[in-house]
């Protein structure tokens, strides 16, 4: 069996695909916070039309950084050798594929040597269509400190410089626990969101505009 909370969204979500706007399925496993929606689908089909031609208008080549706009471009290239996206396609094809679309702007953040792409679900919409019942609640500094003192008690400070309050102070430590170290290190998932499908039926929502270096016009990829 498996021992979470909401194992049966859990699993629909991750058998059929997950929603990308409309009511989140809540998993039980993070603080309830509830934050409506502020549009409908309906008002985002119906807005899809402007949406597009807004974004089209303000494409346009990178006068500060243009090896931005060929990283973003091989980018998205690499992304459909591998599966995660579809395209290019012209407006017209996805007319045909989706009927009403709304598209995210790509855009570049360098980070390192690295340049971060980055696609814009604000300014096209459908972040506001988003139904929440919960939050996620990621540890400030303190929680962070504090876990770090709480292992160093229990694994490697001496047992005879503990103080009287730690939990661990008439706790005798286990012989092979005798100068271990704590060390600490960063966990993160490579493309951690396109690693869980997309629900079939909001393809609509998650379409990608990039800028194409050759034609200097957005193209467009499920």
């Amino acid at each position: 069996t498996i021992n979470f909370p909401a194992k049966d969204e859990l699993i629909a979500c991750m058998s059929g695909g997950c929603p990308v706007c409309g009511p989140m399925p809540p998993m039980g496993v993070f603080p309830p916070r509830r934050r409506p929606a502020l549009r409908s689908f309906e008002d985002l089909w119906s807005s899809a039309r402007s949406v597009q031609d807004k974004l089209v208008e303000s494409m346009a080549p990178s006068a500060k950084d243009p090896e931005m706009d060929d990283e973003l471009w091989s980018t998205s290239m690499e992304e459909v050798k591998v599966g995660w996206l579809r395209g290019p396609f012209l407006r017209s094809e996805l007319d045909q594929r989706l009927g009403a679309w709304l598209p995210a702007r790509r855009f570049g953040v360098r980070q390192g040597g690295k340049t971060r792409a980055i696609d814009d679900f604000t300014e096209n919409l459908v972040n506001s269509a988003v139904d929440c019942f919960e939050s996620v609640d990621p540890a400030d500094v303190d929680a962070i400190s504090a876990n770090v003192r709480l292992h160093l008690d229990a694994l490697c400070s001496s047992s005879f410089s503990r103080p009287s309050s730690s939990p661990f102070s008439s706790v005798q430590r286990h012989p092979d626990h005798e100068g271990a170290l704590l060390r600490g290190r960063l966990w993160d998932l490579s493309k951690a969101y396109r690693q869980l499908a997309r629900k079939p039926g909001h393809a609509s929502f998650t379409v990608v505009a990039v800028l194409n270096p050759s034609t200097r016009q957005p193209a467009f990829f499920e």
